[in-house]
């Protein structure tokens, strides 16, 4: 169990997925963006540390670990979007 929560703090502080995510969360007007965004930026990042050889091959804990901190990034995105439309449109 503390092994997940490492990798989700790991992830949550990775500024490439926290800046795919962050930007995939601000495209859209509706909630499932945050998802998409999360689920992007986990694949890209895992996709990355496989191909860099820092991990041996995939597996659902770090990669679901990852969806969860990169959907807190793109939930941020999107909610900044949405303030920032909010105030625009006033």
């Amino acid at each position: 169990m503390s092994a997940l929560w490492t990798i989700f703090l790991a992830r949550l502080f990775d500024p490439i997925g926290a800046l795919i995510a962050l930007t995939i969360g601000s495209f859209g007007k509706s909630k499932w963006i945050i998802l998409i965004g999360g689920l992007v930026a986990a694949a890209i990042t895992d996709w990355l540390l496989i191909r860099m050889e820092r991990v041996d091959g995939f597996a659902i804990g770090p990669f679901l670990a990852g969806l969860a901190a990169f959907s807190l990034w793109s939930a941020l995105g999107h909610l900044a979007f949405r303030r920032m439309m909010g105030k625009v449109s006033k």
